[in-house]
């Protein structure tokens, strides 16, 4: 389980931004919202500045659209992990038919543990009368020896006895009940032989059982190599499917931003309260900056063809919102919203580049 435990986890941590993504920007959709009735409000009160107001007010729904295509994306980017999440709950059935597998292999080990006993009993069994035959049939050996050697004697005496023949009558008593004891040892030698057969016949029949118990773990061997196979392959294109996400997490992050940085601006300009947008940082220094000259953007992105395109827009987009800020200080709607229109413009563009900056990581 250790496969489908990172990716969940994995799963879970993109979820947590992308949720926190969302948040974030309805929060500025609730605030471009707030601030555009705001603008339309000043624009009853201030009759004298209603076409400067109207052109900033104008501006500023454009920004909105933005704020809109990143929740979209963001939504997207929710959907599809939402989507692998299922996937990846499927690979929990994968995990569980392997385990399942594994099982069976266990207890058929087992059996074939038992049966490796039980064959090593028949084993001994086969030993011990194998240690009684060779004992009978030394006996058998020493009666043939000794019948031999009383045939011969008795042959000796026959021919010294000529007619009398009484040691002779002795002797073929004695070949008589050597010759009984042969018998009976012959018999004891047939039934232990007999009984080898058995034990050699119930050997036979474990073997057997043992070889179809070989031959089922042989399949669940190859039910797991398919099954750790498909995990393998499933793990492997979540993975892809992670890193895209998050990929477009991380771009959108990067976007929201950047709006946030614009949407300071407005906030400042609408409210009238310029003072404060004396601290605004410059294209270098602010998240989006940071990302690009000194963070994870040049680590991870700074080899794609559309990296050396952000700088430019990125640029425009705040050298026209600082003159914004400073035309509306000085009390010139107009040259503020037409730096404001050209802010937008530029913003559009680093959208788009950032777009196609996330495109081009996915395809390397």
């Amino acid at each position: 389980m250790f496969f489908s435990g990172k990716l969940n986890l994995q799963l879970k941590d993109l979820q947590a931004e992308v949720e926190q993504l969302r948040k974030e920007n309805q929060n500025l959709m609730n605030e471009n919202q707030l601030l555009t009735r705001r603008c339309y409000d000043q624009e009853n009160t201030h009759a004298n500045q209603d076409d400067g107001k109207q052109d900033i007010c104008a501006a500023w729904v454009e920004g909105g659209d933005l704020i809109t295509h990143v929740r979209g994306t963001i939504s997207e980017s929710g959907e599809r992990l939402e989507s692998e999440k299922n996937n990846l709950n499927s690979s929990f059935h994968i995990f569980d038919e392997t385990r399942t597998a594994v099982e069976t292999i266990l207890e058929r080990v087992h059996v074939i543990q038992k049966c490796a006993q039980d064959g090593n009993e028949h084993v001994r069994g086969l030993k011990t009368a194998s240690e009684e035959i060779e004992v009978f049939v030394g006996v058998t050996r020493d009666i043939s020896d000794q019948t031999n050697l009383l045939a011969l004697n008795a042959a000796i005496e026959a021919a010294r006895a000529g007619e009398t023949g009484r040691g002779f009558a002795v002797v073929a008593d004695e070949v008589r009940n050597l010759a009984r004891k042969a018998s009976e040892a012959s018999d004891k030698i047939a039934n232990l032989v007999g009984q080898i057969s058995d034990q050699t016949l119930t050997a036979s029949e474990y073997i057997g059982q043992v070889d179809m118990l070989s031959s089922e773990v042989v399949a669940s061997a190859e039910q797991i190599k398919g099954g750790v196979r498909d995990v393998v392959g499933l793990s492997e294109r979540m993975g892809q499917v992670i890193d895209h996400s998050a990929a477009d997490s991380f771009i959108e992050s990067v976007k929201l931003d950047h709006v946030i940085w614009k949407n300071d601006v407005y906030r400042g300009i609408v409210t009238n309260k310029l003072d404060k947008l004396s601290a605004l940082a410059d294209h270098t220094s602010c998240r989006l900056g940071n990302w690009y000259f000194n963070g994870v953007g040049r680590d991870k992105y700074s080899h794609l063809p559309s990296f050396n395109s952000l700088d430019g827009p990125h640029e425009r987009v705040h050298s026209s919102g600082l003159a914004a800020v400073e035309a509306a200080r000085s009390g010139n709607i107009k040259s503020a919203a037409s730096h404001l229109a050209q802010m937008e413009k530029a913003s559009l563009e680093v959208a788009t580049t950032l777009d196609r900056l996330n495109t081009e990581f996915k395809n390397a």
